[in-house]
């Protein structure tokens, strides 16, 4: 590859950069944005936002893609096409190396935050779906004193118990 063709090559990359940190910093907007509709349990909101985050996911992925086919070309000898982007930009050289190497940590940080961002709105439905399997289950049990142990180790007969709400409902 000569050096024209490397610096067409490297300004494919930093395209591909910029349209990637510019999804990046979209995902982050839309899941801050979820967090707020998971609070308030907006879920026409909720999963209009899981489709636009799959959306943007793939995408994402997609730009990954384009870069990692652009690095094979840069360096053939990745015969796989996962060119490491510290070796693309030792092989582009100059201010537009220097410019890979920032943009890419530009996007890891971004990639980073987008990640913890989602996790944490996980584990903000895992614990709420924890709430509602507890307030079933104390709605849907039966209703009673729970003397159900007549002395030390001897279970009285179960009793049936009304129960708040019927199981069936």
């Amino acid at each position: 590859m000569n050096a024209e063709e490397i610096k067409r090559s490297a300004v494919r990359i930093l395209a591909i950069f910029t349209a990637e940190k510019g999804l990046c910093e979209r995902m982050i907007a839309l899941l801050t944005e979820e967090q707020t509709a998971l609070t308030v349990m907006d879920m026409k909101k909720i999963i209009s936002m899981s489709v636009a985050k799959q959306d943007l996911a793939s995408r994402i992925m997609r730009e990954d893609r384009l870069f990692q086919d652009e690095a094979g070309k840069l360096l053939p000898e990745h015969g796989d096409g996962t060119g490491r982007l510290a070796a693309v930009a030792a092989k582009v050289g100059g201010a537009e190396g220097d410019e890979l190497v920032a943009y890419g940590r530009i996007l890891r940080e971004l990639k980073e935050r987008s990640g913890t961002i989602n996790e944490v709105n996980r584990e903000y439905i895992r614990s709420t779906l924890g709430y509602l399997g507890d307030a079933i289950t104390i709605l849907t049990g039966p209703v009673g004193d729970g003397d159900e142990y007549h002395g030390p180790g001897s279970l009285n007969g179960r009793r049936r118990s009304p129960e708040m709400v019927s199981r069936e409902v």
